[in-house]
């Protein structure tokens, strides 16, 4: 089987796009560098095991540097033990999708019966959750510290 490529456009706050698939790097490279937003080219794979799994991430602000007065950047620290994994033979992609939304706004209803402010208040300590669905478990975010640039 021929290797194919995806095009990921975005970033994990302001969300994602993938266009392709691609059998080659350049056609790949081609699309990508129209584009005005930060990409990424990976390789198309056939998922990992035979669940989805709805992963919980804890979100939260991160001082980033003193530059141009301050700056923040978004994390996200995965919660396992508010994560779920479902049987693919069990929930299609919009039923594993459907679960997420569920616990999304079931995590949202607590939060806000507890009075815990957005993220991004000067009063946040934590407490407000992301729920995306994913065909292997999560991790934290961003994988690296971002910069200034």
């Amino acid at each position: 089987m021929q290797e194919q490529l995806i095009l990921v456009l975005g970033n994990p706050v302001d969300g994602y796009t993938f266009v392709g698939p691609f059998t080659d790097q350049e056609a790949a490279v081609d699309a990508a560098v129209s584009q005005k937003q930060e990409w990424t080219i990976a390789e198309l794979q056939p998922p990992e095991s035979g669940h989805w799994h709805v992963n919980v991430y804890e979100r939260d602000r991160a001082y980033g540097g003193p530059e141009e007065g301050g700056w923040w950047f978004d994390t996200g620290r995965y919660r396992p033990e508010k994560s779920v994994t479902l049987d693919r033979s069990e929930y299609s992609p919009e039923q594993a999708n459907a679960y997420a939304l569920a616990v999304q706004d079931r995590l949202n209803a607590e939060s806000d019966a507890a009075g815990i402010p957005p993220v991004g208040y000067t009063q946040y300590h934590g407490g407000r959750y992301l729920v995306q669905t994913d065909d292997k478990p999560g991790a934290d975010w961003p994988a690296e510290r971002p910069y200034y640039s």
